[in-house]
């Protein structure tokens, strides 16, 4: 049995959507370490060919295509202190204390329309966690917050006020 930390590892290591992808069209990209990675190694290998080969883009091509949709199962929120911040926040299906993700887009999903945090390049990271059979495996909140401010520590010094407990979602 594989430990949630290990998938976290696992999910993070590799492109989600080629890795996911690749599962779906029957390449196998098994999820227990090969007898030649070292013992803490459980990385997938990569899909084979060249980023922009017709092998990863029908990857990506099919993660997009079964990803469709999840998106609107996020919430939209705004947190407001120093600046206001739209956010995503996806709520999984348990009663049970599950961990938090928070997705931090990168360049294209800056702005303030509480939208493209969610789009373009950023649907990889933020629909992988959405996929039925990962929240059946490993169900979690996935918070996606957008900022449109151009700076790398934007978000954590606005995370700082974050730190004390929603009584509303039980996230700490």
């Amino acid at each position: 049995m594989i430990t949630r930390r290990d998938a976290v590892r696992m999910l993070s290591a590799a492109s989600a959507g080629t890795w996911f992808a690749a599962t779906q069209i029957g390449l196998n990209f098994s999820v227990v370490p090969h007898a030649s990675a070292s013992k803490h190694d459980s990385t997938p290998p990569f899909a084979p060919g060249d980023p922009k080969s017709p092998e990863r883009v029908a990857l990506i091509e099919a993660f997009k295509t079964r990803s469709e949709g999840l998106q609107d199962k996020f919430e939209a929120r705004t947190h407001r202190g120093d600046w206001v911040m739209p956010y995503r926040l996806f709520r999984p299906a348990t009663t049970r204390r599950v961990p938090l993700v928070i997705y931090l887009h990168g360049s294209g999903g800056l702005g303030d329309d509480n939208l493209k945090q969610l789009t373009l390049g950023n649907r990889f990271g933020t629909r992988v966690w959405l996929l039925p059979e990962n929240q059946r495996r490993f169900p979690c909140y996935v918070v996606a917050p957008q900022t449109d401010r151009d700076g790398s520590d934007t978000i954590f010094r606005s995370s700082r006020r974050w730190s004390s407990p929603d009584s509303e979602t039980g996230i700490d």
